[in-house]
Formats: C-alpha cells, structure tokens, sequence
C-alpha cells in the first residue's frame, strides 16, 4: 500500500515541467495543462488532457511562497456552469495529493501502479481544486522561513489571495457557488478560510465578492479536548467496548 505514496511526487514533478527556481520567480498564476500516464478508459468518461492542470500561485503578501494546486474541470457536459469546491486536506502538512488519488479525485491508483477513473470522483459534477496547503505541505514551498505558517488566520490569509487569483485567471467560474471543503485538521481550516471569505464579502464591492455559498468537513479535527473525551462513549454505543472498559477510560 506505501508504493503509490512514492510515484504520486514523482508523477506529477514529470509534468509539471517547472523547477524550484523557476517558479519562484513567478509573480502571477501558472497554470499547465497535466497528462497522467497509464489512464484506463480515458475517452469512455471524456477526460481530455486539458481537463486537469496543474499550477503555482506566488503569495502576494509573503516573501517566497508558491502555493502548489490541481485544477480539475467537471465532467459534466457545461462545465462552466458547475459549482468550484476547494479541498484542503488536514495533516496538518498532509498534501491534497492524498484526496485527488485516493478518495474523492477523478483517478484512483490500481494494485499494477497504474490510474483509472473513479466513478465517484466529485468532479462529476463539480470544478475541483485541491491546494496544498500550508506552505511547506506537499509541493507547495517557500524558501525564506519567514513565510511558514503556523495558525488559522495565516492560512485563511493566504487561501483568500489564492482563490482571487484563480478567479481572476478563470472568470468563467468566478459567478458559480463556491464550497468550501476538507477533513481531518480541514476542522480547522475550512471554518477559517470560509469566515476570511465571508468578512471579505461583507467589506467590499460586490464586483469582487467570491460567491460562498457553503461549506463542509469530513471527519474533522476541531476541538480535541471535547472530541477525544466523546470517543470512549461513541465506543461503547458501537459495540466496540464494553461498560467496564468504557468507564476505565473516562476515569
């Protein structure tokens, strides 16, 4: 099961075609068009090479930072006129790499090390963007350590910038519903980064509001301290432990 975890970096580096160097020297969004190798079934689904690309975003407010993002259009026959969801998966420091191929991505990996199509992927309906975030997570990087981040408010910061410059580079999607999604430590970012958006809706013109209209997480991260201590109950109402172990643990 580790194997796939080592050719994701691998693949995506390959064709990406950029250096380090070079695209830190970027101060706009690039963005390229991504052909996976070894797709089953590729035109049975109408996945054309166009349809996923991939990009950096040089940070407007840090000092060195390329925020890493996959782009992936919907499946569906206008997809255009499709709702945008942004994924951010938790860690914190886990790469969203980790969703696009293993959970709710276009792609899954197969036991022979090759891609196939996943017919539950949501960008059958949706415009997907997963975004490796915070800085320093997956192939997201900066080279001045002043640029780390290390609470919500930084993230929320640097997602607002993001997702304004990909609005800006596809305004044919800057009108459609945006959702707000992730897991795991995503209980922390999605709830930030959906409040910046909508402080941000409520103090500027609305020519340049982003069209929040919802948000969700999986299996999220928000408060341990309450969490953890509900868990040995959660336990015991699933026929996972008995009373005598339960109240061993909440002692």
């Amino acid at each position: 099961m580790w194997r796939p975890l080592v050719i994701v970096p691998l693949i995506l580096l390959s064709l990406l075609g950029s250096s380090s160097a070079e695209v830190s020297r970027l101060n706009r969004l690039s963005e390229s068009p991504v052909v996976l190798p070894n797709v089953a079934n590729q035109s049975a689904l109408q996945l054309g090479a166009s349809r996923v690309t991939a990009g950096y975003y040089k940070l407007a407010h840090t000092h060195e930072a390329s925020m890493f993002y996959l782009y992936v259009k919907a499946r569906a026959s206008q997809p255009g006129k499709q709702p945008v969801v942004l994924w951010m998966t938790g860690g914190p420091g886990c790469s969203s790499e980790l969703a696009f191929f293993y959970e709710n991505g276009p792609y899954h990996i197969t036991e022979d090390l090759g891609l196939e199509l996943s017919e539950y992927g949501w960008d059958v309906n949706n415009n997907m963007i997963y975004v490796d975030q915070p800085i320093n997570t997956g192939f997201s990087y900066s080279e001045d350590d002043r640029d780390r981040i290390y609470n919500e408010k930084g993230v929320a910061a640097d997602m607002l910038d993001f997702l304004h410059a990909f609005f800006e580079a596809h305004p044919e999607l800057e009108d459609n519903p945006l959702y707000i999604t992730g897991e795991s430590y995503g209980g922390h970012y999605v709830p930030a980064v959906s409040y910046a958006i909508f402080k941000h809706n409520q103090n500027i013109t609305s020519n340049t509001k982003i069209n929040l209209k919802g948000l969700a997480v999986g299996n999220g991260l928000t408060d341990p301290g309450i969490q953890y201590g509900a868990y040995a109950d959660f336990a015991l109402q699933n026929g996972l432990i008995g009373r005598t172990t339960r109240n061993g643990i909440k002692a």
